[in-house]
This record gives C-alpha cells, structure tokens and sequence, in this order.
C-alpha cells in the first residue's frame, strides 16, 4: 500500500468500503458509475418527451436542443456532491457579494433602479431567496460599461450681470 493510499476501515450497506487514493478523490468508483448508468437508461426507457426542441438563440437563429432530464435521487446527489467539491475549493473571500441597498449607495442610485438594472438584464445578480446577491465584479463590469459623463448644463442667464 503506497504512502498516499489511506485505509477506512468501515461498513457502508452491508459492503466494505473501498480504499481511498487521494490522489483520485474525485474518481467515482466503479459500482456508483455503474448504477448511475442503470438509472439513466432506466430514465430514458420511461421518458416521452421529445428528444429536441426548438429554442431561439439572441441573434434570432432558432437551434435545436435537447431538454434536461430529470436526475434520479441518487445520481442527484453524486452530482451534489461534486458540485459541492468544486465549489469549496474557491476561497471564500475572493467571492464578495453585496445586497442590492449596498449596491445602490455605490452606484448613487435608488434601490429600484438598481432593481430595475438587474431585471432587465443590464446588471447580472443572483437571487438569493427574496434577495438579489450582486458579485463586486459584476458591479464593477456594469460601473465600466455604463460609465456616464455628467455635463455641466449653460445657464441661460449668468449670475453675475
């Protein structure tokens, strides 16, 4: 057994667990690919929708997709799972997020504007249940791409005759 090779001495569903490699943590072993590629052609035997359909891309031309299928319980959870892996190894702080009353005061702008922005497509946010969660970097992008020059007005009389 290699140095990197750890044992784990339990029981999972009546069968013992199989030896992590660190160095393929991310592998799935055999018998979860296995059952997942049951469960998918099990899906697909059931499944009556249509295999494609027709959806109009920005610049007008309609293309054919296929839809989602739904995920089975357990390949749901395999996909969570490695999801959740890749997801944790971004630190934390490099994703900074502000609500939209924050975005607001940086943009000088009311709320509903900033509301406005994000439902219109102009300003890219998430929703985080009743609240919109908007990166510093799209906020950024936005402030660059919407960078307006304020020009001073003429008075139509001047103030000192």
């Amino acid at each position: 057994m290699s140095s990197t090779t750890k044992q784990i001495a339990s029981v999972k569903n009546d069968q013992p667990v199989i030896p992590i490699d660190y160095k393929e943590k991310y592998r799935k072993t055999l018998e979860q690919l296995v059952e997942a590629r049951e469960q998918i052609r099990a899906h697909q035997q059931i499944d009556t929708r249509p295999t494609t359909t027709q959806h109009r891309a920005e610049n007008g031309v309609a293309q054919s997709v296929q839809p989602a299928r739904a995920l089975s319980p357990e390949l749901a959870e395999v996909v969570r799972r490695e999801a959740w892996n890749y997801l944790s190894s971004f630190p934390y702080h490099t994703i900074q997020c502000v609500n939209v009353g924050k975005a607001a005061e940086l943009l000088c702008v009311e709320e509903d504007t900033v509301r406005t922005y994000i439902k219109c497509g102009k300003l890219a946010a998430s929703k985080v249940g009743k609240e919109y969660r908007i990166r510093i970097f799209d906020l950024q992008q936005f402030l660059d791409a919407t960078a307006v020059v304020k020009v001073m007005r003429k008075r139509k009389h001047n103030i000192a005759s």
